[in-house]
């Protein structure tokens, strides 16, 4: 997109807003987020920006992963800390006021991105979804795809 922009979507007066590369990592960027030094989880709705802050507490040695167009997920691998479980730090949501008015109620994400990570990293981010406190603000659901058949078996069954 022209003008450093990743994308843009219509706020709730049909003004457009945009996501600069600029701001994408200002909310990826751990140092940026204060409210996560707390050790209990906190929430922030940016109203005129539409995005869901939800921080669960601090360190220093954050990874940020996109697991969606619309989320973002924070999370200690643990490995600084003399190779403890990884810890979540915070999600962000992007546009959850916009998803619910699409219909996306309750709202629904699908995690597509994860499957872009390295293994290490797919297997620290589902172990921290499915445990407290991300297990207390997110339900995570699990599908599998059953792979297709081979075609001369599909043409062989019909």
């Amino acid at each position: 997109m022209p003008d450093g922009k990743l994308w843009t979507q219509r706020d709730r007066y049909d003004n457009e807003i945009y996501l600069t590369h600029e701001r994408w990592s200002h909310i990826t960027e751990a140092s940026n987020h204060p409210e996560l030094a707390m050790n209990k989880t906190n929430y922030h709705y940016d109203r005129e920006a539409d995005v869901l802050y939800i921080s669960f507490g601090a360190s220093e040695h954050t990874v940020t992963v996109e697991l969606s167009v619309n989320l973002i997920f924070r999370l200690d691998l643990g490995k600084e800390n003399g190779g403890h479980h990884p810890t979540a730090i915070g999600m962000t949501v992007l546009f959850p006021a916009q998803l619910l008015r699409l219909g996306h109620s309750p709202l629904r994400l699908e995690l597509d991105r994860l499957r872009r990570q390295s293994p290490e990293i797919q297997s620290a981010v589902l172990q921290t979804l499915s445990q407290p406190p991300v297990s207390e603000v997110l339900l995570a659901e699990l599908a599998f795809a059953a792979p297709a058949p081979p075609l001369p078996e599909l043409l062989a069954a019909a």
